[in-house]
């Protein structure tokens, strides 16, 4: 005959990309909660809740960051040189403009 087990909901589960898992029901977009002017999302798996915040690496020397990574996830934060400076592509630093050599 039949038996009488007990149905358990324990199938694991995660969210689609582009989420992560905010409770255990439910998801919630990887960009809506996003870290400080600087820095990026270290991780957005789709199973964990999201990772810490991580500072933000490949600015010019003498840059200052400008805004948080975009997407969130990636280490890509927007950045300036200060006013009357310059990206030098022989050492990627921000340099200061002299007569004649500052791009337009």
């Amino acid at each position: 005959g039949p038996g009488t087990g007990v149905y358990l909901n324990d199938c694991p589960w995660g969210c689609g990309g582009g989420t992560y898992k905010a409770t255990e029901t439910t998801c919630a977009p990887c960009g809506a909660d996003t870290c400080a002017v600087g820095e990026f999302r270290a991780t957005c798996d789709g199973v964990a809740r999201l990772g810490p915040c991580a500072p933000c690496t490949g600015k010019p020397e003498g840059s200052s960051y400008t805004g948080t990574a975009a997407p969130t996830t990636s280490d890509a934060c927007p950045w300036a040189c200060p006013a009357q400076h310059w990206v030098s592509q022989s050492n990627w630093a921000c340099v200061p403009c002299s007569t004649g050599d500052c791009p337009a």
